[in-house]
């Protein structure tokens, strides 16, 4: 089993934008509440960050 990291860093506003932040976010908590996982999967981020897609995700339905 590899060990992968996504890291991310200072996400700001992400109104009108932060698409990529915003995938890689989905996709982490997508692939670890899989039943198969073939790879460990870390998500580094910073406070700041998880604030700033936390209000994305208060005010949005994630698919």
């Amino acid at each position: 089993m590899a060990n992968i990291a996504l890291f991310i860093y200072g996400i700001g506003n992400i109104k009108g934008g932060g698409g990529a932040e915003r995938f890689f976010a989905d996709f982490f908590d997508e692939y670890t509440s899989s039943k198969i996982l073939k790879n460990k999967l870390y998500y580094i981020i910073d406070e700041n960050s998880v604030r700033s897609l936390n209000v994305w995700n208060s005010r949005h339905i994630i698919l």
